[in-house]
């Protein structure tokens, strides 16, 4: 699906379900109603409707809640107004009942036929007007009366910065070209201070080329946002979100959760440790690793999050003096706790499972003091010239497909709830959480990293 609706709607309609959830298919989406039956089809797929269409003026209305949810867009009410948003991704339609004015992203449109509540209790609204303001097609059989909307497959290419580990956003990138092999990816992956100084460069230079971004640090949605970098827009995956993964001004979403965790080598550590505490035990002098908060955003985040704790810089200063070995970012500190060069370090804990399941020497706990718990968000630059397969690249990610993938393969904690987790998982509601205001860290990185620097130097 290419675009997003906004649609009226009465209250009676929300208890009305389908049973149906649409799938941006590599095919696009196709929907077919006949004026009269309670018979429809999404992309071959029958669904029943409660309130079969109907012609009044020459135009074909339809419930609103069926067309709405066939191109996968998210509906609300306002009983005062009388008008429902139905918002999916950049685009905002807004109708109200017995009016033929409508809003499509602010700007008035004059409609052919007004929506109307039937004696039914029903909602129904002008289908062609609704499909081509997403940009479908529309197309009438007057013989079989049978309407047929087309939203053509998506193609593209889009630019992806990430800071996420290679094996895992190689992972997604080949699974979503199952999904939607005509976008190509391409990505770029590096450390979210590599990733930010490239981007901060394009912006600099007037000429942005990523048009997807995810790194480490959620803080830095929150800084691209306040600086007027995104795209603001509501995927359909949106609706299955708690409110804490998504920004309450639509900017950016999570994908996936990460928390930082003690990484150990179970060949060389007799007593695993349990805490930060342990890792200033003079057993651990110079055996101790971890990441670059300048150039690891997922160290940016753990260092100002154990600040936020009640953690003081000098926690950091006795690190220093245990001999601490600084490395660039996660995956590089379980990399030296396997091969034995030090004995415990932080890492995430995707990195960490994945290396113990692959048979390396290590296992890993939460901190006793607290686990410090991120979003890994993903926002679309506002510069985008490939704003369709952005936009698709999202929903996939979002998907519930997706969300089980990325358990299944330990990339991350998934976001969408209803997940099936292996019988011997942690419970992600068990880990006892640091208390976090991303919002305040925003502010604080800059200072969080200069004073990390003059304590540790650089990896």
């Amino acid at each position: 699906m290419k675009k997003a609706v906004v649609m009226l709607l009465v209250v009676s309609l929300f208890a009305v379900i389908l049973g149906f959830t649409p799938v941006r298919a590599a095919g696009g989406i196709v929907v077919q109603i006949t004026v009269g039956s309670t018979k429809a089809y999404i992309n071959s797929k029958v669904v029943v409707l409660d309130q079969p269409p109907i012609i009044e003026n020459g135009r074909t209305l339809v419930p609103v809640r069926f067309i709405g949810e066939a191109f996968g867009a998210t509906i609300g009410w306002d009983p005062v107004k009388k008008t429902v948003s139905y918002v999916l991704e950049d685009k905002n339609i807004v109708l109200t009942i017995g009016s033929i004015t409508a809003m499509v992203n602010g700007v008035k449109t004059t409609l052919d036929v007004a929506p109307k509540i039937l004696p039914t209790g029903r909602t129904v609204v002008p289908v062609r007007f609704i499909s081509e303001s997403i940009g479908a097609k529309v197309d009438w059989n007057s013989t079989t009366r049978m309407v047929t909307v087309t939203v053509a497959p998506i193609t593209g290419t889009i630019n992806y910065y990430t800071s996420m580990p290679e094996v895992n956003i190689t992972a997604l990138i080949e699974e979503f070209k199952k999904v939607q092999p005509g976008i190509k990816v391409n990505l770029y992956r590096a450390a979210t201070g590599t990733v930010l100084a490239k981007l901060n460069a394009e912006i600099q230079g007037g000429n942005v080329v990523v048009d997807v971004l995810s790194v480490a640090e959620p803080s830095t949605s929150i800084l691209l946002r306040e600086q007027g970098q995104l795209l603001k827009f509501t995927p359909s995956g949106a609706k299955n979100l708690a409110e804490q993964y998504k920004d309450k001004d639509g900017y950016f979403y999570a994908f996936g959760v990460t928390d930082m965790v003690i990484i150990y080598n179970t060949q060389l550590v007799k007593d695993k440790p349990t805490g930060y505490s342990d890792m200033l035990k003079p057993e651990y002098k110079g055996k101790v690793c971890i990441g670059d908060a300048a150039s690891s955003g997922a160290f940016t985040h753990l260092v100002g999050t154990m600040l936020q704790n009640g953690f003081g810089w000098d926690y950091f200063q006795k690190l220093k003096a245990n001999g601490v070995v600084v490395v660039p970012g996660p995956s590089d500190v379980a990399q030296k706790v396997a091969t034995g060069e030090v004995l415990i370090g932080i890492t995430q804990d995707s990195t960490a499972k994945q290396m113990k399941e692959s048979g390396s020497p290590v296992d890993y706990i939460y901190p006793a003091e607290g686990t410090d718990i991120k979003n890994c968000n993903i926002e679309i630059l506002k510069s985008t010239k490939n704003k369709d397969a952005a936009f698709a690249w999202i929903e996939f990610l979002l998907s519930k497909e997706t969300q089980q993938f990325i358990l299944d393969n330990k990339i991350m904690t998934p976001v969408v709830p209803g997940m099936k987790y292996p019988a011997n998982s942690i419970d992600p509601s068990t880990i006892k959480a640091m208390k976090l205001d991303d919002e305040l860290l925003a502010t604080q990185s800059a200072d969080t990293i200069q004073k990390f620097s003059q304590i540790f130097g650089g990896a």
